[in-house]
């Protein structure tokens, strides 16, 4: 599943003909592996950090609003939410107006795993590279 680190040198086109959709589909593919990567190192997956860093920048919500804002499938959430909560990064507790609905909150573990990752860079990366944009409770950057 994890072939070898992609450098931006690998990234350019095959020539001016390639196809902007086929250039973007080589980018997604290249961040999908640096994300894997850094995953690896810190134990986090990519989808679970999503997770801990929207709950570090807008609080306790649902775990249909997490899944909407980050557009992740609602089984898929399920199993990010059940592995974090036996991580210790978040609990869950029922909505007492609606039984179905839960609401997530970040620990204190959780924080720092969260705050810990995002200081970890992959070894390739520049040094000076900005930080990705904080995310806002509509999910647009800041």
């Amino acid at each position: 599943m994890h072939g070898p680190p992609v450098h931006v040198g690998d990234l350019r086109p095959g020539g001016s003909e390639e196809r902007p959709d086929i250039a973007l589909c080589r980018l997604s593919t290249a961040v999908v592996r640096a994300a894997e990567a850094q995953s690896e190192v810190s134990g986090v997956g990519v989808g679970q950090h999503l997770v801990l860093k929207m709950l570090a920048a807008v609080g306790p919500c649902s775990q249909q609003a997490l899944s909407e804002e980050l557009r992740i499938d609602r089984s898929v959430m399920v199993g990010l939410a059940d592995d974090l909560e036996k991580a210790g990064h978040v609990t869950r507790t029922r909505n007492p107006i609606d039984r179905r609905a839960y609401e997530v909150v970040i620990t204190e573990t959780g924080s720092g795993c969260w705050r810990t990752r995002s200081r970890t860079r992959p070894p390739d990366q520049p040094a000076g590279q900005a930080p990705a944009p904080t995310l806002t409770r509509k999910g647009a950057p800041r």
